[in-house]
């Protein structure tokens, strides 16, 4: 038993010195992109020709599916890289299988007659994996300065992103964004089984223990053989 209680010792003092982890940032990054991790290469195109308030896409490679989802009609033409049109003022995109998620997203978003000299702004949301929620408010849009890079950079994942505006430099006019394009991300796949917390790992090895004790006991006490 002093072994295992040593066992159970050391273990309860390691979940206890356990790092805390550190802040969470979510980083809004615009071209050239600078931050890290890179800038993902996964292409999400389009499933075809479509018209509907939901659209679908996949991701080349992988082949992993996206949902595009608006209160009013979208419209997605073609096979390749997705262009997600239709004049919308909200549009929503997630994993179209609910336990995947995306670590990374670029995106060009494009607005009809927005230049240097007449920017327009935009709300970003993203939905975290496990709870929580990012706002970027008033993001600027403008010829050349409307491809983005999102990412977390304490490992954040997200299970959804929806962008809403716009609104010009008075903040009072609100209107539809003409579409949303070259769109890239970094997909997360559903893990077979999760890494026990310290406190669980202490828990574990105290049942251990227990069970070893008893095992022991059952052979001292058990009946002798003739």
């Amino acid at each position: 038993m002093k072994i295992i209680g040593f066992s159970v010792a050391a273990a309860l003092s390691a979940a206890c010195l356990m790092p805390a982890a550190a802040s969470a940032t979510v980083v809004l990054d615009p071209h050239p992109f600078l931050g890290l991790p890179l800038d993902p290469t996964a292409q999400i195109h389009n499933n075809g020709t479509q018209n509907a308030t939901t659209v679908f896409g996949h991701t080349v490679p992988g082949n992993v599916g996206y949902t595009f989802t608006s209160p009013t009609t979208l419209e997605s033409n073609g096979m390749g890289h997705a262009t997600i049109g239709g004049g919308w003022h909200t549009l929503t995109m997630t994993p179209t299988n609910v336990a995947n998620a995306f670590s990374a997203i670029d995106f060009n978003l494009n607005v009809s007659g927005a230049n240097r000299q007449n920017p327009f702004f935009a709300d970003i949301t993203l939905n975290h994996v496990g709870g929580g929620v990012t706002v970027f408010d008033n993001v600027s849009l403008g010829n050349g300065g409307n491809l983005y890079h999102i990412y977390g950079n304490a490992g954040e994942t997200f299970s959804s992103i929806t962008f809403t505006g716009w609104r010009n430099v008075a903040n009072t006019t609100v209107g539809n964004f003409e579409d949303i394009r070259q769109i890239d991300v970094e997909t997360v796949f559903p893990t077979t089984g999760a890494v026990p917390e310290p406190a669980t790992w202490a828990m574990l090895l105290i049942g251990f223990g227990f069970a070893g004790s008893a095992m022991r006991r059952r052979r001292v006490t058990g009946p002798s053989l003739a």
